[in-house]
């Protein structure tokens, strides 16, 4: 995977996404290789950078057993994992993932081609880049060309030369992001789909649902590696990869409010990721498309950093990237949104179309669960084509031989839709403020969500956990499904909402018939 400017972003691969990884142990080797241990020992720290260049620069504040020493970090990594695994997850650039996958697939067909271990009746994973799925529709029978089974034809495009080829097989997965074709098909080609009458295309339509987060821009600035962060004595700190760190503007407007924040990744030779995250009405949007501009802007913001500087072998950006982060559009973070039809079958079960990742869900990344419940979408999916509990992967007695592609889907689509409904519920009161929207309406809105988090934490620990935490929180825990969740912080909220109620029922009472407490 080419390294991609706009998305510069990174993945936190929990518990939940690594039970795939896991089921392929090289694979997993990779992701502990090449990501940052975050959650349980974690192996980084974060420092944040106040704006006035006079303030000394503050220590670093460890997460687990991080440090800003390079040495401590690397140690912590390397040393024994004392943590429940389910507790750990992992920080990897977007497209050191898409790379690892990549390159697990490759290796995997090397070693098929040897003979060592993986049998040609496992199949073969061929790779085509440079492609693009224009549509799905059932295949259907012609006088030249008999089909024996039940198939669906894709047909694809060549993106350089425009070719477009088609191609004839029994099972279509559409993980083609948020603007998913294979989705589209579903959704709108209702006479192709005549032949597969059981099809309710209306399912396919996507619901949306508007969240604090949703609209927020993202652009990314790209940092050197070991920057160096300016102290108030002439000094400077020279940054470090594994290090998350957090630069404080002085603006505090709410169209001026300005924040970099910079994630941690393992390759210390490597270019930051420093992201810029605002509200669309912010000023920076209104600037002209200018280099030099934007330098001005920043400059004012963070005058602790050396942006705009007469010797620009000392500037922290060079012009070229200035002129870039100028030009380049910006991403816009989407709606909590999902559509409840997951899976499109023929008529004898021999063949379908099903969705898994960005393609059926997808929401802004305020939970940290985006690229993890894409991949949990995989394992249910896989469970569903072997026959196996799609929840748990152990077998089921019940069942016998291996299912018809056609029952597998209906049975993924039966166990997955309610968890992604769940999901969705998630991510739309999760953490939605994280981003500190500067508006005076996200002002309160934060300050109700953190008093509601308090408020079910105190409850938990008053009750010794009878009453469960704030459902990100209890999110941290992969044995329990979404669905199990957010059943427990409804009924926690319906339980809230009944005290209030007959609280101030028995006050009016108290005071317009003076009822007395007790009879």
């Amino acid at each position: 995977s080419k390294y991609d400017v706009s998305k510069s972003y990174l993945y936190n691969v929990n518990a939940r996404g690594q039970t795939l990884t896991k089921m392929f142990p090289q694979m997993q080797q990779k992701l502990v290789d090449r990501g940052v241990r975050g959650g349980g020992s974690s192996s980084f720290s974060i420092q944040y950078i106040p704006a006035d260049p006079a303030e000394p620069l503050p220590p670093s504040k460890g997460v687990g057993v991080g440090g800003t020493n390079p040495k401590d970090s690397e140690a912590a990594k390397a040393g024994p994992i004392s943590d429940d695994e389910e507790k750990l997850s992992y920080w990897i650039p977007r497209h050191e993932m898409v790379n690892l996958m990549q390159e697990f697939i490759q290796e995997r067909d090397e070693r098929q081609k040897r003979g060592d271990g993986i049998g040609n009746d496992e199949g073969r994973i061929v790779l085509m880049e440079g492609k693009e799925c224009l549509y799905v529709v059932p295949a259907e029978t012609t006088s030249t060309e008999q089909i024996e089974h039940e198939q669906v034809c894709v047909t694809v495009r060549d993106c350089t030369t425009g070719k477009e080829e088609q191609h004839l097989t029994q099972l279509v997965v559409g993980a083609d992001g948020i603007r998913s074709n294979v989705r589209r098909s579903l959704n709108t080609m209702a006479e192709e789909y005549k032949v597969w009458p059981g099809t309710k295309h209306g399912k396919f339509n996507v619901k949306k649902y508007t969240t604090p987060a949703t609209g927020l821009r993202l652009k990314a600035l790209q940092l050197p590696p070991k920057f160096p962060i300016p102290n108030n004595d002439g000094t400077s700190i020279e940054s470090f990869s594994k290090n998350m760190y957090v630069f404080i503007a002085k603006n505090k407007g709410p169209k001026d409010f300005v924040r970099f924040g910079l994630l941690p990744m393992i390759d210390n030779e490597s270019c930051r990721p420093c992201n810029v995250i605002t509200r669309p009405s912010h000023d920076i949007w209104k600037l002209e498309k200018d280099g030099e501009v934007y330098k001005e802007w920043f400059q004012k913001a963070f005058p602790r950093l050396p942006i705009q500087t007469n010797d620009k072998s000392k500037a922290l950006f060079p012009d070229e990237e200035w002129d870039r982060f100028a030009k380049a559009d910006y991403t816009s973070f989407p709606p909590a949104q999902r559509c409840t039809g997951l899976a499109a079958v023929s008529p004898q079960g021999q063949a379908g179309v099903v969705l898994v990742g960005d393609a059926c869900h997808a929401f802004s990344p305020d939970i940290g669960q985006g690229v993890n419940a894409g991949l949990a979408d995989v394992v249910a999916l896989g469970r569903a084509l072997q026959g196996v509990n799609v929840l748990t992967g152990k077998e089921d007695e019940k069942k016998g031989n291996t299912p018809a592609v056609g029952t597998a889907l209906k049975t993924y689509e039966h166990v997955r839709s309610p968890e992604i409904k769940a999901l969705i519920r998630l991510a739309r009161f999760g953490a939605p403020y994280q981003y500190n929207q500067p508006l005076y309406r996200d002002k309160i809105g934060k300050m109700l969500w953190l008093s509601n988090l308090v408020l079910r934490l105190m409850l938990n620990k008053l009750t010794f956990g009878i009453i469960p935490k704030q459902c990100l929180l209890e999110a941290q825990n992969p044995k329990q499904t979404f669905r199990k969740i957010m059943r427990k912080a409804d009924t926690t909220t319906a339980g809230l909402v009944g005290v209030l109620l007959a609280g101030l029922w028995y006050t009016v009472l108290r005071k317009f018939v003076n009822f007395p407490l007790v009879v």
